[in-house]
């Protein structure tokens, strides 16, 4: 049988940074549940359009215009 290893004085405490993050992930989605969106027909297609073209495996271009992959009022 193997000896169980034994870590003396160690322990893990959440630090500030992590409980800063918590607390802006907590705000984010306290957001999000009082956020009126509305999903409109055209944004739904070019966010089909877009899913097509990162699906399709093919790198993005960087010679477009901006909006040329996804133009949606935001």
């Amino acid at each position: 049988m193997a000896d169980p290893t034994k870590l003396i004085g160690t322990s893990l405490q959440p630090t500030q940074n992590h409980r800063s993050t918590f607390k802006q992930a907590e705000v984010v989605s306290k957001r999000a549940e009082v956020t009126d969106f509305k999903q409109t027909p055209k944004n739904s297609q070019a966010i089909q359009r877009l899913d097509q073209t990162l699906e399709s495996g093919q790198e993005l271009r960087e010679d477009v215009p901006r909006g040329h992959y996804i133009n949606i009022l935001v």
